[in-house]
């Protein structure tokens, strides 16, 4: 003679699929009848216990359970017991249930990605910077300085033996007016008064940087020779 198995309690979500089984329906059909949405069918009949629901998903669970013509308390109350977990664990556990989010879990290289990405660009910015700042440097270092000479023009023509030359360049630079240095004020204009002499006059300005690049700029002038006298026939009185 065999022992007969003691009859086991069908679980909550036995019990709710069993009932609507057997009312035909579907959990569409389950959900557009009874105005219950469909998520929460699926969860109440899924046997899952991974949260405790609140007190809007037990109320839909007592309706659900009036729909089927169950008992209502006894339902929640099996319900509850079959997901008893701490309150702290329901809070959490029901957030990343219930609610959307792009994310269930937030990796913690996620949380303090950001502040070291903008730390990163910040570093890399200061660094391109600095940089662009030694290869400018580099560059006007190594080029030939700029002159501007504003006077003399060259080819010019005159009368005068003297002449000023004056200009601008770099006041880093040493200045040259044939040959001779010429001072530099702060704001790197220079000028220097020359002698020249009749005919042609090559004025020669050149700019040297420390390193040893350097420019030249050259001006032609004329000195027109100065017109002699002639002697009057007068003076001499008429010829004999």
């Amino acid at each position: 003679m065999t022992t007969p198995e003691p009859k086991t309690e069908p679980t909550v979500a036995e019990a709710l699929i069993d009932m609507r089984t057997r009312l035909g329906l579907s959990q569409s059909e389950a959900s557009r009848n009874s105005g219950i949405p469909k998520k929460y069918i699926e969860f109440f009949e899924s046997g899952s216990n991974d949260i405790t629901p609140d007190v809007y998903a037990r109320h839909k669970l007592r309706a659900y359970s009036n729909y089927l013509k169950l008992d209502a308390e006894k339902v929640i109350e099996a319900f509850q017991e079959e997901n008893a977990q701490p309150v702290r664990h329901t809070e959490v556990r029901h957030a990343s249930r219930w609610r959307k989010h792009p994310l269930k879990n937030i990796p913690l290289t996620r949380m303090i990605g950001t502040p070291l990405v903008v730390r990163a660009v910040v570093i890399g910015a200061v660094a391109l910077s600095i940089g662009l700042f030694f290869v400018v440097r580099a560059h006007r270092m190594m080029a030939p300085p700029n002159i501007s000479l504003l006077t003399p023009m060259d080819g010019l023509v005159t009368s005068e033996r003297a002449l000023t030359v004056e200009g601008h360049t770099e006041r880093e630079v040493t200045l040259l007016v044939n040959g001779k240095p010429v001072y530099i004020d702060s704001e790197g204009n220079f000028q220097d008064d020359l002698n020249l002499r009749e005919g042609l006059n090559v004025i020669h300005v050149v700019a040297i940087r420390k390193h040893g690049q350097e420019s030249e700029v050259t001006r032609r002038v004329i000195v027109k020779p100065s017109e002699r006298p002639t002697a009057s026939l007068e003076l001499y009185g008429p010829a004999k």
